[in-house]
Order: structure tokens, then C-alpha cells, then sequence
């Protein structure tokens, strides 16, 4: 009998889609403030701010075109964070 080929992993995006999560997990939605960046919001909501968590910011927030832009008065939503991102 010949030895089988280990198996490949299966291909997962960078991010999952954000129904992975069960409805009982919280949702943040924070509208910024006068002083607030991506970085400090980031670390306020998440206790962590690096470009992974930067990239989920923006894939939950489409009305979001630039990390480094945010405005006032604009509302984000922060979900939880997928396992292995911080």
C-alpha cells in the first residue's frame, strides 16, 4: 500500500465574514470623537491596535475608504475580534 498524501489545508480568508460569531457576542458601535484616531479607538475597544486588527475595522465598516481618515462624528462598528487576531 503506498503512504497517502498528507492532506492540504483548506484555503480560509485572512478574515472571517462576521455572521461566524454567535449573536450573543457583543457588538461595539462607537461614534468618534474630536481627538480619537483608528489606533486609540482601536486599543480602547479591542486593547490592542496593530494593522490585522486595523484590516477588520475596516472590513465591518465599508463606509470606512481610510483607516488613517476617520472623522468626526462618524459612527463605526467594532464586532468581536476572530480567533487569532491581535
Amino acid at each position: 500500500m503506498l503512504p497517502t498524501e498528507p492532506s492540504k489545508p483548506a484555503a480560509f480568508p485572512l478574515l472571517p465574514e462576521t455572521s461566524a460569531f454567535p449573536q450573543t457576542a457583543s457588538v461595539v458601535v462607537r461614534t468618534i470623537q474630536k481627538g480619537d484616531h483608528i489606533s486609540k479607538v482601536a486599543r480602547e475597544v479591542y486593547g490592542v491596535s496593530n494593522p490585522a486588527v486595523f484590516a477588520w475595522i475596516k472590513q465591518n465598516n465599508p463606509q470606512l475608504q481610510n483607516v488613517n481618515h476617520i472623522d468626526v462624528g462618524m459612527q463605526l462598528t467594532f464586532p468581536p475580534l476572530p480567533f487569532g487576531v491581535r
